[in-house]
């Protein structure tokens, strides 16, 4: 692999007395807890001020060099992996987090009509004169559990939070925007089909539909699985 120089621009990168390492100041302690004691300048400072520009307190720029990965390889231009050795016993309000990546966006000051606030942004771009035959997406979530045993539930992606504050808007758990192009979504969801009847174990189709019921959706309540009929008439 061919060596390439880093740049550095006054960007600040050292490692603390407690051995992490951070780039910019802060008065959190906890690095990603309370930022209410921060002030303006703590941080590296990114203010875009040219339409479209964008600022970054940490780029990493790579590419696979124009080769194809081996049989089941993968890229990533960052990687964050944490291990979890300790036996956790906590219990209750313990709140005790693990994270292999964690992303958090601190709101200070009066905001409104612009774009989007997140702590974590995912998104895939595709050349106009590439054709692409796989499934892509912004975001890739999933679960990977080999033999243990697992007594917990677990979820592809999971929702919560704290909403203390009063919000005039609307507090749902998915918001799906219009696109910006003329194209829009075909639809708000799709299940994979794992085989004739069934849909991701998420839904199953009725052998002999009735009433233009095309199936059931499964879902469950607290702990009670419930079903959603499914038309496959708009009518």
């Amino acid at each position: 692999m061919a060596t390439k120089p880093t740049t550095y621009m006054g960007l600040a990168l050292g490692m603390g007395a407690n051995g992490v390492f951070v780039i910019g100041s802060t008065n959190d302690t906890a690095y990603g807890g309370d930022m209410s004691n921060d002030v303006a300048g703590l941080g590296v400072a990114l203010s875009p001020v040219t339409s479209s520009e964008k600022h970054f307190a940490l780029a990493v720029y790579a590419d696979d060099a124009g080769a194809t990965p081996a049989s089941d390889g993968w890229c990533s231009a960052i990687f964050g992996s944490m291990v979890q050795y300790g036996a956790i016993t906590g219990v209750g309000g313990d709140n005790i987090s693990y994270f292999g990546v964690a992303g958090q966006m601190h709101l200070g000051a009066q905001t409104g009509n612009i774009g989007n606030m997140a702590g974590v942004y995912g998104t895939i771009e595709v050349d106009s004169a590439v054709t692409i035959t796989t499934q892509i997406c912004g975001i890739l979530a999933g679960v990977n559990i080999a033999s243990a045993t697992t007594d917990s539930s677990i979820a592809g992606v999971q929702i919560g939070g704290s909403i203390t504050g009063t919000t005039n808007g609307l507090d749902v758990a998915i918001y799906i925007q219009n696109l910006t192009s003329t194209e829009q979504w075909d639809a708000a969801f799709r299940f994979g089909q794992d085989s004739a009847h069934s849909y991701a174990g998420c839904g199953d189709a009725t052998a002999a539909a009735s009433e233009d019921i095309f199936g059931h959706l499964k879902v469950y309540m607290g702990t009670t699985l419930c079903y959603i009929n499914l038309y496959s008439d708009a009518t």
